[in-house]
């Protein structure tokens, strides 16, 4: 029989969060992100975790700890705060354990290579809120953090299209090339 193989779509559909400072009062006030990375104001994350963002909605402080070693942890209080690490230094799985070793409510990591994508890695825990960020977007927290280092900041999830750089190729999941009896598969792409 015919085998038939899977070709990316031209589009996908990515995650991204709308950005809110949360004042005294306990009122959101949007923040536009102005990263070349953020679209509308908002920007774009991966979330290789089933865990649920929703959270993120509750303001939470934030704190950037450079690289996320277990170094880096000392001497700071991150409970019930997300923490801002940057690749680099450890796996990122060690990133995730060690936020929540130290009660971060969630952990964002940022790529450490500028104009990528946000940052895909393997987690250890799916059930940490765990997201990958671009450069671009995670050294603006760093800097908004190091500028006030009290703003707490609450997030909406939500999902735009975005082209697909695997667009018109073979899907990774699609079996293609020779078989045991030499014949080549797919034979309709």
């Amino acid at each position: 029989g015919l085998t038939v193989a899977s070709l990316e779509s031209s589009v996908q559909i990515s995650g991204r969060l709308a950005i809110y400072t949360v004042n005294e009062a306990g009122a959101k006030v949007p923040y536009l992100m102005e990263t070349p990375a953020s679209s509308e104001g908002k920007i774009p994350y991966f979330k290789g975790v089933t865990a649920n963002i929703s959270g993120l909605s509750t303001p939470h402080a934030m704190i950037d700890l450079g690289t996320g070693t277990e170094a880096d942890y000392q001497n700071k209080d991150v409970a019930g705060k997300i923490v801002l690490v940057r690749r680099g230094s450890i796996p990122f799985l060690d990133k995730q354990v060690l936020a929540k070793k130290y009660g971060a409510a969630a952990v964002f990591i940022y790529n450490n290579l500028p104009n990528l994508a946000a940052l895909e890695m393997p987690i250890a825990d799916p059930n940490f809120i765990t997201l990958g960020l671009t450069k671009e977007d995670g050294d603006k927290f760093a800097e908004l953090i190091s500028e006030n280092p009290a703003i707490n900041y609450s997030f909406e999830a939500d999902k735009f299209l975005t082209e697909n750089p695997k667009a018109g190729k073979i899907s990774d999941f699609s079996s293609w090339g020779p078989t045991p009896s030499l014949e080549f598969k797919p034979e309709i792409t």
